[in-house]
């Protein structure tokens, strides 16, 4: 199934209250969204998966709706590329229930009441998001991961990008329950959020490594019952004091 406009051209769909702009609710379908621009008028997600095999969206527009711009609850793969979600009233873009995804080169701005991109582990299940030469700013947490259950398995990793201007964190990594919950951070621009990267709760485990950590006034580095480890090239300045225990692991 695709929805795709002409090269260089963005199709409009307005979201209106009670409704969700595209809804994918098939199993083993494969879903290919691009160059859409998803406007909200009072609806509730631009994009709602629970079911099927596969989701692409490239080059969209999503914005301004009172829930999601992209919500995915569904064991599924998700690929989401050259994509701006901005100003939503709930998160940018809500992971759950055993997803893969790759997230590049997205922006995702504004949405001040939630988070930008969100990670939940609430079923027994592995997920797993990679993210890269991504923007989240201007956001309440840029990027959470949290696993709610004990057998919800979250792996993710973030690299070369910018977590700049998010009112509580730049990045999350959070574990209910002794979850395994990993995030592996590097080379990003974390600055000007609240706390810089936070892991928190037994079986939360951050890796930090060739990351600027910058004016960040609670904390640059934040542990508190986890595993917070430092490669030690990181740049960490002009923060709050770390807080927790923060190791530093050599370079192999």
């Amino acid at each position: 199934v695709a929805l795709i406009a002409p090269t260089g051209v963005y199709a409009g769909i307005s979201v209106f209250p009670g409704a969700d702009g595209v809804t994918i609710a098939t199993a083993g379908v494969n879903v290919v969204l691009r160059g859409l621009s998803i406007n909200g008028q009072g609806g509730n997600n631009g994009i709602s998966m629970t079911a099927g095999n596969s989701l692409t969206v490239e080059n969209c527009v999503i914005s301004n709706l009172t829930q999601n711009g992209i919500l995915v609850n569904a064991a599924t793969n998700v690929n989401i590329t050259d994509t701006i979600v901005r100003r939503n009233g709930g998160s940018g873009i809500t992971l759950l229930n055993g997803v893969k995804a790759t997230i590049t080169r997205a922006v995702v701005s504004g949405n001040v009441n939630n988070l930008g991109i969100a990670l939940y582990g609430n079923t027994p299940s592995t997920s797993t998001v990679d993210i890269a030469d991504s923007t989240i700013d201007g956001n309440s947490i840029g990027i959470f991961a949290r696993s709610i259950v004990s057998t919800a398995i979250l792996k993710l990793s973030v690299r070369d990008s910018r977590m700049v201007g998010n009112s509580y964190s730049g990045l999350v990594v959070e574990s209910d329950a002794n979850a395994a919950a990993s995030l592996t951070a590097s080379n990003n621009m974390v600055s000007n959020n609240g706390y810089g990267i936070v892991a928190q709760g037994a079986g939360a485990k951050a890796i930090s490594t060739g990351n600027t950590v910058t004016g960040n006034p609670s904390a640059g580095f934040s542990s508190g019952f986890a595993v917070f480890e430092s490669a030690g090239n990181n740049t960490v300045r002009d923060n709050g004091a770390n807080i927790g225990t923060i190791t530093v692991i050599a370079a192999q």
